[in-house]
């Protein structure tokens, strides 16, 4: 497990973010990714595509503060329309508790870290 000490995310986001599920819409069947968890079907995908990499993104809900359902619905249209020349499959962000509502979001093959 990575040391996450000087993240400059506050420590119950991280781990918010670490115990959420991460539901992928893949063509070839549905999956979920964890953080610290290995994914086969990741894995497979990226092969597939040939890509080296893949982030998993949505405009939902910024740093973690609640914005209401117009605005983070303009603002993940917007995201889509900058993620148009990658690879894209749609999913959500998930809270296994159900505290947090679902945000709907991206997982991008070949993304740059820039």
């Amino acid at each position: 497990m990575e040391d996450h000490e000087n993240s400059l995310i506050p420590t119950d986001r991280s781990e918010a973010y670490r115990l959420a599920l991460y539901r992928v819409e893949a063509l070839e069947g549905p999956f979920i990714l964890r953080v610290d968890v290995p994914s086969p079907e990741l894995k497979a995908l990226l092969e597939l595509h040939q890509a080296p990499c893949a982030a998993y993104v949505t405009a939902y809900n910024p740093e973690g503060r609640l914005v209401p359902q117009k605005e983070n619905h303009k603002r993940q249209q917007e995201l889509e329309a900058e993620l148009n020349p990658w690879v894209c499959f749609p999913g959500a962000g998930e809270d296994p508790e159900g505290k947090w509502p679902p945000e709907p979001s991206f997982l991008v093959l070949g993304i740059p870290l820039e």
